[in-house]
């Protein structure tokens, strides 16, 4: 079946490059040190939530590739419609990050020492948003393909680089801002390989643009936009609420196993990302039932056998990755949010099955939704709990919205 063998490709995609990141993140955590290895965790994280300002494209991509693969130049109206308008939108949100940097920064509590260098860190970083979102476009378009070989192809050499040359960095200049710029690096060439990629599926000088495919993307993803709006405020605003109420130097300990679990999240993200394209393309009831059984399976499997190894080993775990300062709070906020990544991960099926059947909206309603009761109950914990309030809040969020997804799914007759 091409979902297990395009899963599998997914997974590796995702495999590949965590080996790299979870060492890479213990050099940079021991040679940047605690609080700017916290800023450079929260300032990483703004870079991929940068996602949002891609009007929902990326989504649109992979489902519109998805319906017309057999279709050459409605792919190539497709691809060009959408990098002509991510080019402009990006370069609105890296000027609008340059800009406001010194906002950002003083909202995450940082340290008067290390203000400065946090300013410029994140001025640097605003660079890349364009870099980011114009590749994330061009994998939607191989995801679309289910072209998962090449996909697997690229992520695997751009996520060891994205790890992996920051870490030199860090270790070869101590350095936070030098830090970014082996970012910037590493996105260059990741944007490089891809431009490379997808020119050799669709020469890049017959693509065009077409404001009728670009209007019947932007329907779709403009509720993709509400919920990419939506879903970093869901994401970021426990890291950004917990650096403000007690500093980034404690928030440190919760941002390092909740970006570990964000990257582990990748491997059953890797099966529904293989699905999405699938089901969006196919016409059978029986066979998207299937489908979906399948993915099920698959990822309950793969996150179950992800969490126990981790809930048992969690302090082992954190003291080789990060060192002995980060054991006492960190290893018992792992072992929390682990049980919030399981049911997150199951959550993935009814939502790209809501998606695929082209009722986005509902998706960006659920989330809209969830953003205030979750944030009260964010504050309220952190409040009593401190950085542990924080893990308990994103469990109990992902736990309901997993309840909340699956019954949209059945009650809309979603197959």
């Amino acid at each position: 079946m091409s979902l297990v063998k395009n899963s599998f490709l997914n997974t590796i995609a995702f495999v590949i490059p965590a080996i790299a990141a979870f060492p890479a993140m213990g050099i940079i955590a021991r040679y940047l040190g605690v609080e700017q290895f916290g800023i450079f965790s929260l300032i990483f994280a703004m870079v991929g939530y940068a996602s949002i300002f891609d009007a929902g494209l990326t989504r649109a991509v992979i489902r519109s590739i998805a319906i017309n693969k057999l279709n050459n130049l409605k792919c190539s109206e497709i691809i060009g419609s959408s990098l002509a308008i991510i080019v402009i939108l990006s370069i609105i949100c890296a000027l609008a990050m340059y800009h406001f940097a010194p906002e950002i920064i003083s909202i995450l509590n940082v340290s008067q020492s290390h203000y400065m260098v946090s300013v410029n860190s994140l001025r640097i970083v605003s660079f890349t948003v364009p870099i980011f979102l114009i590749t994330q476009v061009l994998c939607g378009y191989l995801e679309g393909r289910q072209d998962f070989l090449w996909l697997t192809i690229h992520k695997s050499f751009s996520g060891v680089m994205v790890s992996l040359i920051p870490a030199f960095f860090a270790m070869y200049y101590h350095s936070l801002y030098h830090s970014f710029v082996g970012l910037i690096i590493s996105r260059l060439l990741s944007m490089m390989i891809i431009l490379f990629v997808v020119a050799r599926k669709t020469p890049l000088k017959k693509i065009k643009f077409s404001n009728k495919v670009l209007k019947e993307m932007m329907m779709f993803g403009g509720w993709i936009t509400l919920s990419n709006l939506i879903s970093p405020v869901l994401s970021y605003c426990d890291k950004l609420l917990l650096s403000n109420l007690m500093g980034a130097r404690l928030s440190a300990f919760y941002t390092a196993p909740a970006d570990a679990i964000s990257k582990i999240s990748a491997f059953p993200s890797a099966i529904s990302r293989a699905l999405f394209p699938v089901i969006s393309y196919e016409k059978s009831p029986d066979k998207i039932i299937e489908y979906k059984k399948t993915a099920f399976k698959l990822i309950f499997i793969t996150s179950i056998f992800i969490a126990v190894p981790i809930i048992i080993l969690s302090d082992v775990i954190i003291k080789v990755w990060l060192g002995n300062e980060f054991v006492l709070h960190s290893s018992n906020i792992l072992r929390v949010i682990v049980i919030g990544f399981v049911f997150n991960s199951l959550s993935q099926i009814p939502y790209s099955s809501i998606q695929a059947s082209g009722n986005s909206r509902v998706t960006a309603l659920i989330h809209l939704s969830e953003v205030i009761p979750y944030f009260v109950l964010l504050y309220f914990l952190i409040s009593q709990f401190g950085v542990y309030g924080a893990a308990f809040a994103w469990t109990i969020r992902m736990i309901l919205d997993f309840f909340i997804m699956n019954y949209f799914s059945k009650s809309l007759q979603i197959v």
